[in-house]
C-alpha cells in the first residue's frame, strides 16, 4: 500500500459517505477509537495533521479515471468497508488478492493525481 494514497482515499471515502447521508446518522465508531486504523481505512476522522478539504476533488477526479472494476474496489474498500474477507467476498475475489489489487489501484491513483496536478 502507498500510505499517502491510502490516507487520501480514506478521506475521499469518508467525505463521500458524509455527502451521501447529508452528515446524518450515528457514528460507526466510538469516539475513544476514532484515530485507530481498522479494515484498511481510517475511522470517523482522518489522521491528525491531514486536511480533509484540500484534495478531495482531485482524488475524486482520479478515482473517476479508473476502470469500473477499480472504481468498485475503491467504493467497497473505502466507503462500504468491513473486514478483508467481507470486501473480497463482495468483489468476488480471493482475500489474498485483495491487497494486491488495492496496491495496484494506489499506483494508478497516484499517477492520475500527478497528471491532474500537472494539468493533464
Amino acid at each position: 500500500m502507498i500510505e499517502y494514497i491510502n490516507v487520501q482515499l480514506s478521506i475521499w471515502g469518508k467525505a463521500a459517505v458524509r455527502r451521501g447521508s447529508s452528515g446524518l446518522g450515528y457514528p460507526s465508531i466510538s469516539p475513544m477509537f476514532r484515530d485507530a486504523s481498522h479494515g484498511g481505512t481510517y475511522g470517523s476522522r482522518e489522521p491528525l495533521g491531514v486536511s480533509d478539504s484540500v484534495y478531495i476533488d482531485e482524488t475524486d477526479r482520479a478515482v473517476q479515471r479508473l476502470c469500473p472494476a477499480d472504481q468498485r474496489l475503491c467504493v467497497e474498500f473505502y466507503q462500504v468497508g468491513g473486514t478483508a474477507v467481507d470486501i473480497a467476498r463482495r468483489l468476488g475475489i480471493a482475500r489474498q488478492r485483495l491487497y494486491e489489487r488495492v496496491h495496484a489501484v494506489h499506483c494508478l491513483v497516484l499517477g492520475f493525481l500527478n497528471d491532474i496536478a500537472a494539468g493533464c
